[in-house]
């Protein structure tokens, strides 16, 4: 005789929903839904289809986002002044190559627990990391995961 063990029974939508219900606590907690600044770079050509990206992978965790705009001293400030501990660099390839590691240590000047990049690093990665860009999103990538480390650091925010 075969013994087979059954698979346990998941939906699919269960690991979003125990997200969402984490980020639900974190607004309880502090009196506002958690944020994430989507810092966008170049023109709006340049960094509207990651920021969009961006803005509905962190609305599956339930995470706001705030766009924010400027040159690095301007960045810094607004970054300072958001309230987001977070912030996601949206841009294209060409912008990306030209003004993340800028952005990214602008940000972490900032105070930023995390840096995120919508988009993958190719060639630059070594030097983006260096900046300071610790997680990159882009299609293929660990929503579940990305958006667990995401509210990890929110929950460790001060």
């Amino acid at each position: 005789a075969t013994r087979i063990t059954a698979l346990p029974l998941r939906r699919p939508a269960e690991p979003f929903e125990a997200l969402r219900d984490r980020a639900a606590a974190l607004a309880r907690r502090g009196g506002k839904r958690p944020t994430v600044a989507l810092v966008c770079l170049g023109r709006r050509a340049d960094h509207a289809a990651r920021a969009e990206l961006a803005r509905n992978l962190f609305a599956v965790g339930g995470i706001e986002t705030t766009e924010l705009r400027g040159t690095e001293e301007g960045l810094q400030a607004a970054l300072s002044q958001s309230g987001a501990r977070i912030a996601c660099l949206c841009s294209s390839d060409a912008t990306t190559a030209a003004d993340a590691e800028r952005a990214a240590r602008a940000s972490k000047a900032a105070g930023m627990r995390l840096v995120m990049l919508a988009g993958r690093p190719g060639e630059r990665r070594a030097a983006l990391d260096a900046a300071g860009v610790g997680l990159y999103i882009h299609p293929g990538a660990d929503v579940p995961a990305a958006l667990a480390l995401v509210l990890d650091q929110l929950e460790a925010a001060p």
